[in-house]
């Protein structure tokens, strides 16, 4: 993709939802091949402060799956295994989306334009980390920016993430996990935000598109839905 093609996309706003949500469309090809051919050696201190960040958090790591592409950015994600720091599963962070501020369509506010994405699993599974990866590089591609309570389809009709799942959106809120939760990150001068990616059904995302994301989080309260990803769990509403 050329630069002229690049700096053409983005989302065209489509008002709002009955909850309040900004609905925001896309032309399609979101998830295209990342742009490539860039100097990494600019980048490498940011990544060595996240890594030491990490390890600090979650101790070390054993495993990252690495990008082998020259995508730009540049995504890693790390994978903590079981038992590390007394965690009883696997913990997946991504590590390079922060290394470009996104594009704050809205608010304007500087201190989310910096963002990694967490999700936690049972099992090792490399699809959860190319999943990672290829949301790390959506805002980027698409020149808009991912934010706690954004809900964002899988695809244009929505279609399940894994097989015959009945999960097909993404919501991205702040994780409820320590020590992650309660510790202020920074990848240069900037706030570090780290976002949890929690899977929704579609009438879980519809409900939260009528009532707002509070409905959501009272619905998790109510249900106790748990930190660890489950792609056969079934419909909350």
């Amino acid at each position: 993709m050329g630069l002229k093609d690049w700096l053409s996309r983005g989302p065209k706003n489509e008002g709002k939802s009955p909850g309040g949500s900004d609905i925001l469309r896309y032309g399609g090809g979101e998830f295209d091949l990342p742009s490539v051919d860039f100097t990494e050696e600019s980048f490498l201190p940011l990544h060595e402060q996240r890594e030491t960040q990490y390890t600090a958090l979650f101790g070390e790591c054993e495993t990252v799956y690495h990008e082998v592409l020259p995508f730009i950015p540049h995504i890693d994600v790390f994978i903590y295994k079981p038992g590390t720091r007394g965690r009883p599963f696997f913990t997946y962070i991504t590590s390079g989306m922060s290394d470009l501020p996104m594009t704050i369509t809205a608010t304007g506010d500087t201190d989310l334009t910096m963002a990694e994405l967490i999700f936690y699993a049972d099992e090792a599974n490399n699809d959860y980390a190319e999943l990672l990866r290829k949301l790390a590089h959506f805002p980027h591609e698409n020149r808009t920016w991912l934010g706690s309570g954004h809900t964002m389809s899988n695809g244009s009709p929505p279609h399940p993430m894994f097989g015959n799942s009945e999960l097909d959106t993404f919501l991205f809120m702040p994780t409820i996990v320590e020590p992650e939760s309660s510790e202020k990150l920074t990848v240069g001068d900037q706030r570090l935000n780290l976002l949890w990616v929690v899977p929704l059904t579609t009438r879980e995302s519809e409900l939260k598109l009528n009532e707002g994301i509070s409905a959501i989080y009272t619905l998790f309260d109510r249900v106790k839905h748990p930190v660890v990803f489950s792609p056969t769990r079934k419909s909350y509403v």
